[in-house]
């Protein structure tokens, strides 16, 4: 609904779910905590419901956008593990012929982009083998100047916080906060591809003090480009190297290639792709330091007007560093399929299986299947 104060919209979700493994534990691990009442059952039916309203308003250059609405999750089994939260987010974007995030290049001099994210998440976390739950908020800042029609520079940050409320099964989690620092210089081929070389400077510091592994500085020297490929190809290649250097001396400081790699490949009128791959540092909620390796391939095709379907496949594994410098090795294999349906010009419908194997000390496969209707209005 559109107005002088401004649009305001109204969604709904409402999903049935079923998971085999909802904390994502080990044969051994389920066992024992089903044996000493720490966990009704391993796997559990939940319903979700969650009203969103939607706020935005065009200001001048501004967009203005605000959500606000709750996240209700109800288990069957696992009855004390459900939970009421609160869905928040504020968005302060510029103008599209301004903004870096909705054109890549332009005749416009600078350029401006800035989000703002606050909210509560509640999951499975495969690396601790627990459901849990913290509150997080987001703030990115970034500015770019086009000197010339083929180069550019630009600065940003993404300063961010975690913190966490509890575990389901352990309660000892390490609240941490991230500063990057980018700095980047462009070469603009066309009006819709860049190309870039780029330096970011991380701080992150967790709530445990200099002992914990979380705390640490990173830099990260990288190159990439970012556009339109070809008529059928688009999204970003990111290639760098990444240095840590711990605060604890008695860690060795570490070192790895990373990359951030985000494809989509139209194959016809039907039928499309995407492509991605990830390796990059990040502080786990037990204090200990990940290198996350993950490739995924998605294919999406249209079985008519309103039917799509998608399946896809993607290989995780995680380094996890030890505060005895010995390293832990979490390996995930998943398969995904879906087919998805708009039932009217308001709601919609999807159906949804995912099936993982994991190798976290032991064996074990995690099975996930969801129907979900979604409403606009």
């Amino acid at each position: 609904m559109e107005g002088k104060i401004g649009t305001v919209d109204f969604s709904t979700i409402l999903s049935a779910s079923y998971d085999s493994n909802l904390f994502s534990l080990t044969k051994s691990e389920i066992n024992s905590l089903e044996s000493s009442g720490k966990i009704e059952s391993s796997d559990d039916f939940s319903i979700r419901f969650s009203p969103v309203l939607h706020y935005s308003k065009k200001l001048s250059l501004l967009r203005f956008g605000a959500s606000a609405g709750i996240d209700v999750t109800e288990f069957i089994y696992n009855k004390d593990r459900s939970y009421i939260i609160p869905v928040t987010s504020i968005v302060l974007d510029f103008d599209e012929t301004l903004s870096k995030n909705k054109s890549f290049s332009n005749n416009a001099k600078i350029r401006f982009s800035a989000t703002f994210d606050v909210g509560q998440n509640i999951g499975s976390d495969l690396l601790e083998g627990d459901l849990i739950s913290y509150t997080y908020f987001n703030a990115g800042f970034e500015v770019r100047y086009n000197h010339s029609p083929k180069f550019g520079i630009g600065t940003g940050t993404n300063y961010g916080i975690r913190e966490y409320q509890s575990g389901s099964i352990n309660s000892d989690y390490d609240d941490f906060e991230t500063l990057p620092i980018s700095t980047s210089a462009y070469y603009i081929y066309s009006p819709k591809l860049d190309f870039y070389g780029r330096h970011t400077l991380q701080r992150t510091k967790s709530s445990s003090g200099s002992a914990n592994l979380s705390n640490f500085k990173s830099n990260t020297y990288s190159l990439g480009a970012n556009g339109i490929f070809s008529h059928k190809l688009s999204g970003q290649i990111d290639f760098g190297i990444t240095s840590l250097d711990y605060k604890r001396n008695d860690i060795n400081n570490d070192s790895s290639l990373t990359s951030t790699i985000s494809l989509n490949l139209v194959h016809n009128r039907k039928t499309t792709s995407s492509m991605y791959l990830n390796r990059s540092f990040s502080p786990t909620a037990s204090g200990f330091v990940q290198l996350a390796t993950t490739l995924g391939y998605n294919v999406t095709h249209r079985l008519n007007d309103r039917l799509n379907g998608n399946i896809g496949a993607s290989i995780a594994q995680s380094e996890i560093t030890m505060a005895n410098s010995s390293v832990l090795s979490v390996k995930q294999y998943s398969l995904n399929a879906g087919i998805s349906r708009m039932i009217s010009n308001k709601f919609s419908g999807e159906l949804t299986y995912r099936f993982s194997h994991v190798n976290r000390l032991e064996n074990f496969n995690k099975h996930t299947l969801t129907a979900t209707l979604n409403g606009n209005f």
